[in-house]
């Protein structure tokens, strides 16, 4: 099941990848909230074996799918940067509540 839950959420990151940027929200939430539940989700991605499991499960379904050139795309300068990363971080987010919600211009 979570192999499962790890693909949709690739499939999602990426078909959102292509579209205009996107935020997370949740009605009736503060900005200083919001602020701490990003930084809580961050410190998962990053920092936990959880999170960096989730992450390497996903980078090698990449590699597979994708070839070895998707190993250039890893962004190690910046990890919040990182494409699977944040695939990650919006999952942790969507568990808390928030929605991905196209910003109008």
């Amino acid at each position: 099941m979570s192999r499962v839950r790890c693909l949709l959420v690739v499939c999602a990151g990426l078909a959102l990848a292509g579209c205009s940027k996107a935020e997370l929200v949740k009605p009736g939430v503060s900005m200083d909230q919001a602020h701490a539940d990003k930084e809580a989700c961050w410190d998962f991605v990053l920092n936990t074996p959880e999170g960096r499991r989730k992450v390497k499960i996903i980078h090698a379904l990449r590699v597979v799918t994708a070839g070895p050139v998707m190993l250039l795309m890893i962004n190690r300068e910046n990890p919040r940067e990182d494409a699977v990363n944040e695939i990650v971080f919006n999952g942790c987010m969507k568990d808390r509540g928030y929605t991905l919600s196209r910003k109008r211009d």
